[in-house]
């Protein structure tokens, strides 16, 4: 399915915003803004969207997966700090592993991620 860029860097920014609003509401984690987030935060909302628009991204768990495959290919490790510069990341582990709280997020991405593209006249399988 071909997507044009801007919708797809206009449902990424909205991903972004929810992902930065609900982790400072269940974390003491600052997530910096869109226009301030560093290019590897801003790659991966856009990488989340391509892949929900493509498919492989059928569920929270899949997202997961992908995302932590991902990660490891650009040569990031579990880190217990998430760290851009060492690039270690305290959520590259099975979904399962995830706090609640991650787990949680991770849906509600998946679902703003959905919801924003259906919003853009978008149609999902």
């Amino acid at each position: 399915m071909n997507v044009d860029k801007e919708i797809i860097e206009k449902v990424a920014r909205k991903a972004h915003d929810m992902w930065k609003f609900f982790t400072e509401l269940v974390s003491d984690e600052k997530v910096p803004g869109w226009e301030l987030a560093e290019d590897w935060q801003r790659d991966s909302a856009i990488s989340n969207v391509k892949a929900v628009i493509m498919g492989t991204d059928s569920d929270p768990e899949a997202e997961h997966d992908r995302w932590c495959k991902e990660k490891e290919e650009a040569g990031w490790a579990y880190g217990p700090v998430k760290d851009g510069v060492l690039k270690t990341h305290p959520c590259l582990v099975d979904f399962d592993k995830l706090p609640a709280c991650k787990q949680g997020l991770d849906s509600i991405l998946h679902w703003t991620i959905k919801s924003a593209l259906e919003q853009e006249g978008i149609s999902l399988p």
